[in-house]
């Protein structure tokens, strides 16, 4: 099984429109910005020093969307963490971020496991 890098993930990052573009309403009718950063836990830590990194991610993935408020448009980060084996990790929540991001993990497992070799030494 090949070991997922937070440098392969960033390899599938464009995917990620592919995924959110259909979802019209995460919590407060969201919808995706197509703004995303894919890093290395420790700079996610240093850049959000109040939030807890579990010690087996291998890379964060923020996105960002916009919603509209009573004193206008919003926009909110939303995270979660992927680990070496090609899934998210778990955390408390259930929703539609989460559903969106495993599919596109499943997108990933299916380019990557068939040519690992390719997207080794990218940075």
């Amino acid at each position: 099984m090949p070991a997922y890098t937070y440098l392969i993930y960033r390899h599938f990052g464009h995917l990620l429109w592919d995924f959110f573009r259909g979802v019209k309403s995460i919590y407060k009718n969201e919808m995706y910005t197509g703004t995303y950063k894919i890093d290395m836990p420790s700079s996610f830590e240093r850049e959000h020093p109040g939030m807890t990194v579990p010690p087996n991610a291998v890379a964060a993935l923020s996105a960002w969307f916009k919603y509209d408020a009573i004193d206008g448009s919003q926009e909110i980060m939303r995270h979660c963490f992927l680990d070496s084996t090609g899934y998210r990790i778990p955390d408390q929540s259930e929703r539609p971020f989460n559903v969106c991001i495993d599919n596109w993990l499943g997108k990933i497992q299916d380019s990557y496991e068939e040519t690992p070799d390719v997207y080794e030494d990218e940075e």
